[in-house]
């Protein structure tokens, strides 16, 4: 069942703010009234007009700036033992594409995590990059929404960039974070990391397979590379950029010293199925999924209307002078 609720009730009090406003135009109403009085004229009507929009327009934005939304929560089901983590390669070279305005590296490992994501949504996903180090963005929620609001808004090339620039940007064994910093819950007995990388990286370390066994942790490579690409910043390649040939073979190094697997970019309905099968099933429960609509774009547009008609009002004849004008005549 849907609920209003405002996110900050104080923020109402800026309608405070429309009284003082609201005084001077009744005090102004009132002078006018006096002098048509005098002289025997009727009353517009445009004086109590304004002074409506006026009040309008400050309810309208007291309750915008208390941030009303509607909590339209939905109860779902999610796995009780499984998590999923998607880690992406956010170096340099995941810039690299086809050519100027053609989508980068970056961008189709995006777009392949949000189709493996789609096929899981009974199963929480997070988010991490990696460049280096691994850094978490989203621990894993049963949130679609947020899901992919992070993958559009919060992680991105070299943000942050790495801790140090060698030849190789990129370290996988960065990964052992995941395994070793609570990544995952503790209670959580399937752990799949995806991780979505051009595969441009620094050797195997033996740190590496011993924190993903120590955590067991399975995981799914994606190679997200293309033959003769290059990074165009501009409409122009970058010179010192060289796609690695051996990428796919590094790669595969990495799956089998952690009893992982490696697919390309071009195998995603086989990813999902092997990441089905990783996940295998499992006992679901329910949680409640809030999905807040917040109302104060409405109410601020709203609030333009009888803006709008004050400050056309603006340019119409001042009625009090012309009242006053028209008495000093007689």
């Amino acid at each position: 069942m849907s609920a209003l609720s405002f996110l900050t009730p104080l923020g109402a009090l800026v309608a405070l703010a429309g009284l003082l406003p609201l005084g001077f135009f009744t005090l102004r109403e009132r002078r006018a009234k006096q002098v048509r009085d005098t002289l025997g004229l009727t009353d517009p009507g445009a004086g109590r007009t304004l002074l409506i929009a006026l009040a309008a327009v400050s309810i309208l934005t007291g309750i915008a700036a208390a941030q009303p939304v509607i909590d339209r929560a939905q109860a779902r089901q999610e796995r009780a033992d499984a998590e999923v983590l998607f880690v992406f390669d956010t170096t340099r070279s995941m810039y690299a594409s086809a050519g100027a305005g053609e989508p980068t590296r970056f961008d189709r490992a995006r777009r392949i995590a949000r189709d493996i994501r789609a096929a899981l949504p009974q199963v929480r996903a997070g988010v991490g990059s990696l460049t280096d180090r691994a850094l978490p963005h989203l621990f894993p929620t049963i949130d679609g929404s947020t899901f992919r609001s992070t993958l559009a808004r919060s992680i991105a090339i070299e943000r942050p960039p790495p801790s140090s620039y060698s030849r190789l940007a990129t370290d996988l064994n960065g990964l052992a974070a995941v395994g070793r910093q609570g990544y995952f819950l503790p209670e959580t007995r399937k752990r799949l990391l995806i991780v979505l990388t051009d595969g441009e990286t620094e050797g195997v370390r033996a740190e590496l397979p011993a924190a993903f066994r120590k955590a067991r942790i399975r995981t799914i490579f994606v190679h997200v590379w293309r033959a003769n690409e290059s990074i165009f910043l501009t409409s122009r390649p970058e010179p010192d950029y060289r796609s690695d040939p051996q990428s796919r073979e590094t790669l595969a190094r990495f799956a089998a010293a952690v009893e992982g697997t490696t697919f390309s970019e071009d195998e995603s309905a086989t990813i999902v199925e092997r990441a089905q099968a990783e996940l295998g099933e499992g006992p679901t429960r329910s949680r409640s999924q809030r999905d807040l609509l917040a109302l104060m774009p409405y109410l601020t547009l709203a609030a333009v209307l009888p803006l709008g008609l004050i400050i056309g009002r603006r340019n119409l004849p001042n009625t009090e002078l012309t009242l006053h004008r028209l008495k000093a005549s007689i």
